[in-house]
């Protein structure tokens, strides 16, 4: 809590005692993280003071705080332009980073693409040559067939006249037997 003491009528000897009244204020938030909280002792003796030695002080005070604002403000500028360096720089050396990696990636893809393409090529020509030995497979099977229902006609035609001649072989024996029987 802040007290704030209204400051009547007085020299500045301090013959007269001013007379004030205490004004109690909550405690004061100046910005974000920054407060102002004083200990009862202080507002004690801030109550105690003579009012010239209270403005004295106060714009002791004052100005301090002014040459310290200064002083942080300059502080504060310069960390801006040293960090947004900085970043700049560490945003320059990110962005070369990426791109380095970007090209690293695309050499790799072109790569990659080139390999699949040979690999395309290999199998198409392997494809034709396995349709070449199919076709040529397929008039072989052909041939072959042909040649089979030949010579299963052959074989049949054979078989027949095979069977005829045995027949007549057996025709022959028994008239041999007959003739030599009579």
């Amino acid at each position: 809590m802040v007290r704030v003491a209204l400051l009547g009528s007085g020299s500045s000897s301090g013959a007269n005692k001013p007379e004030f009244g205490l004004i109690k204020l909550p405690k004061t938030i100046v910005w974000r993280d920054i407060e102002i909280n004083l200990s009862e002792s202080l507002v004690n003796s801030i109550d105690n003071m003579e009012p010239n030695v209270m403005v004295k002080a106060m714009l002791e005070f004052s100005s301090k705080a002014l040459i310290l604002g200064r002083r942080v403000e300059s502080l504060y500028q310069r960390e801006l332009k040293e960090g947004s360096r900085s970043m700049v720089e560490e945003l320059k050396e990110e962005l070369t980073g990426q791109a380095n990696k970007h090209a690293e990636e695309k050499t790799a893809w072109k790569k990659e693409r080139e390999e699949w393409l040979e690999e395309k090529k290999r199998l198409g020509t392997w494809k034709v040559r396995c349709l070449e030995y199919e076709k040529k497979l397929n008039a072989k099977i052909t041939n072959l067939k042909t040649n089979y229902d030949e010579l299963k006609e052959k074989h049949d035609d054979m078989e027949s006249e095979l069977d005829d001649l045995k027949g007549h072989i057996i025709q022959e024996h028994i008239n041999g037997f007959r003739k030599g029987l009579r």
